[in-house]
């Protein structure tokens, strides 16, 4: 590691001036920087300034001893992680057990052998520094997962939502439809169907553009999302046409949040830019409950013919289908 020793620093903690100077000797002519304490305490402030990357620790020191500079160094997580080795002249199975316990990764008893100090040291940076690449490699790996999932976020979305109003597209609102609908046979639970249209739609594309046609049809989607409740189902049904699904909807409560909404619309004023106008919607309801055994196509086709019947009565109005 000679040649890649430069560019690994070690800290050697010791109070004894001749144990420092002997550890920077011969790390130093192996080529590794060295930065040295003299006691705990200011091991502990320089390694905040600039962490090392491994400590050479006594443990017999006034005030701090080495254990507790330690347990201080797993205690920051911008040090937990440097490599301790202890070197001591206490040579007890206790001695290194506690060692071992506040978190150290070797243990090396004085007097020292300058082949075996070198050894160690090498190991456990080479242990750190796999580490540290399988740490890198986690990161990289978490990152691409949260990128794929972000990108498989994003094509769900497209495939399921309206470009435009971003209520769920006509293919999506079948699928949660069928699932809705089996589920209130099971527990024989009323859901309506509501079908939506904008009046006179192509009027409002003629004379202001298509652009404020579009808006148009995003605020009316807003519009449809806040007054109902977060679980119904809405979906751009086609052009200016929105459907939705109310489950644990009788048609009563149906007609009466249909109503809610057709003049909350038609006493909105849009405006978009200088342009300020207004709409009015005609809709088609229709409702399965414990007295009907309708099919999801015949509910449907019940609240298209409602849908019909509104428009031909005036337009701007609400119709329970039979």
């Amino acid at each position: 590691m000679s040649n890649q020793a430069h560019q690994y620093q070690i800290m050697v903690v010791d109070d004894v001036d001749d144990n420092r100077l002997l550890l920077m000797r011969l790390l130093t002519q192996s080529d590794y920087g060295v930065s040295m304490a003299d006691n705990g305490l200011t091991a502990f402030q320089l390694a905040e300034k600039d962490p090392p990357d491994l400590v050479l620790l006594d443990i017999s020191m006034p005030e701090v001893d080495g254990y507790q500079v330690c347990q201080r160094f797993k205690d920051t997580p911008t040090l937990r992680d440097i490599p301790i080795i202890f070197i001591s002249a206490l040579d007890g199975t206790l001695d290194k057990e506690k060692a071992f316990s506040v978190g150290g990764v070797d243990y090396i008893t004085k007097p020292i052998e300058a082949r075996d100090v070198l050894m160690r040291v090498e190991n456990h940076l080479s242990i750190r520094n796999m580490q540290k690449q399988l740490e890198q490699r986690n990161l990289a790996l978490e990152a691409e997962i949260l990128r794929r999932e972000s990108v498989e976020q994003k094509l769900m979305v497209q495939a399921t939502t309206d470009p435009l109003t971003k209520l769920y597209n006509r293919r999506q609102f079948f699928d949660l439809a069928e699932r809705e609908l089996s589920r209130a046979e099971r527990k024989n639970r009323p859901i309506c169907i509501i079908l939506l249209d904008i009046d006179k739609f192509k009027e409002v594309n003629d004379t202001y553009g298509h652009l404020v046609g579009d808006q148009v049809l995003v605020r009316l989607a807003e519009l449809c999302l806040i007054n109902f409740r977060k679980y119904d189902i809405w979906a751009r049904y086609g052009g200016e046409e929105f459907i939705a699904m109310l489950p644990e909807t009788d048609i009563q409560d149906c007609k009466l949040i249909s109503e809610r909404l057709r003049k909350i619309v038609a006493n909105t004023n849009m405006q978009f830019d200088q342009i300020t106008l207004s709409i009015t919607i005609s809709m088609g309801i229709s409702c399965i409950d414990a007295d009907s055994d309708l099919s999801f196509d015949e509910l449907l086709d019940q609240a298209d013919q409602a849908l019909y019947q509104s428009k031909r009565e005036g337009r701007n109005r609400v119709t329970i289908g039979a």
